[in-house]
């Protein structure tokens, strides 16, 4: 399921460099965990990111995963510079981001919140706060990509199981009744 999940995240954001022709990007990562998808902005040639998730000990794993990417590529003598980096623990349903960005005037290309957004859906006011945060740093013709699971195929499969959770040897979901 992992890596299903990462050929989707790949392929939308690869899709939205094609349509950019990816020069000079700056991006907010919305609800980025442990910083999986750094090494994608890097193919991408981001030259600003913004990574921003609710758990302090999840940004240091970010942190720490950047930081091991700027290392190896000044061991590796790579001609091209590593993209710049900011690191925020906040509730993107909750806070407003952009007075904590550096630079809180920064004009975003794109923002990408990858299997997250749905927790915003939590209330009324935590859904405008989200979509603020996703929407208002960015550019004119700037882009959101983002992923959400199927809650009617969720629920779904949870109808046809017996008792409160579904799954395989991959993957498991349980319902809190």
């Amino acid at each position: 399921m992992r890596n299903f999940n990462n050929w989707i995240k790949s392929m939308l954001i690869f899709e939205y460099i094609n349509k950019t022709h990816g020069r000079n990007l700056k991006v907010l990562d919305m609800c980025c965990g442990k910083g999986g998808d750094l090494f994608k902005w890097r193919k991408m040639n981001a030259t600003h990111l913004i990574c921003t998730d609710l758990a302090e000990v999840t940004m240091q794993h970010c942190q720490d995963r950047y930081k091991e990417m700027l290392k190896r590529n000044s061991e590796e003598k790579r001609c091209s510079p590593i993209f710049t980096a900011e690191f925020i623990t906040a509730d993107c349903t909750k806070d407003h981001l952009r007075k904590k960005f550096k630079d809180p005037s920064i004009s975003l290309d794109l923002v990408s919140c990858q299997f997250a957004f749905h927790y915003c859906f939590e209330s009324l006011e935590q859904a405008e706060c989200m979509i603020k945060n996703a929407s208002e740093c960015l550019k004119p013709g700037g882009h959101f990509i983002g992923t959400i699971p199927d809650a009617y195929d969720l629920v779904s499969r949870w109808q046809k199981c017996d008792g409160d959770s579904f799954g395989n040897d991959i993957y498991n979901v349980k319902f809190f009744l």
